[in-house]
């Protein structure tokens, strides 16, 4: 049986990587591209991508909310973390994710002018130190727990389009390790 169907787009790293998150958990998700549908302010006001809409009718929207609910509905809600404090870590991740990180690096390229892009270079610059100091002094393996989750999955499928990541060692270390999770072989 169907889980349901995602709305998402292939180019965005909030979104197009979604088919192979479900395929590794299991989940029967049918998968549309959100441009490609004439009406698709009918199905979503705002025209966003990514939106889920489960067989029972629920719909869910943001990168999130979505990641969370899926991981939850399968077979390895562990995935996310397994005490409180790795599900909060997990969510934290994935929104400074979504939020900040990524924003900065498309701005990077595509910013108004010139001024905005190097703003931007700046921000990517100061995250990637941010991230980098993490690992550096984490007690953890990954970003938030020994075992990989799916924030690391989510974060490591963003960095491989960072040119600068092998100046980072314990980012680059990192992102070579999460590498080689399963979910990778098809990605």
């Amino acid at each position: 049986m169907s889980f349901g169907t995602a709305y998402i787009s292939d180019v965005y790293p909030r979104s197009a990587w979604y088919p192979k998150l479900a395929k590794y958990l299991d989940l029967d998700i049918e998968f549309k591209l959100a441009a490609d549908i004439e009406n698709y302010q009918d199905i979503y006001m705002l025209k966003r991508s990514p939106l889920l809409i489960t067989s029972e009718g629920f719909k869910l929207s943001e990168t999130l909310a979505i990641m969370n609910y899926l991981v939850s509905k399968s077979n390895k809600p562990e995935f996310a973390g397994i005490t409180p404090e790795e599900i909060a870590s997990n969510s934290k991740w994935i929104s400074f994710f979504t939020a900040d990180f990524i924003p900065a690096m498309f701005g990077r390229k595509l910013g108004y002018d010139e001024r905005e892009r190097v703003q931007y270079v700046s921000f990517t610059a100061q995250f990637l130190d941010y991230i980098e100091d993490y690992l550096s002094y984490a007690n953890t393996k990954f970003l938030s727990s020994d075992s990989i989750s799916v924030s690391d999955v989510f974060v490591c499928q963003v960095l491989q389009h960072v040119e600068e990541l092998s100046k980072f060692q314990s980012l680059y270390k990192y992102f070579e390790a999460v590498k080689r999770h399963p979910i990778f072989a098809e990605l």
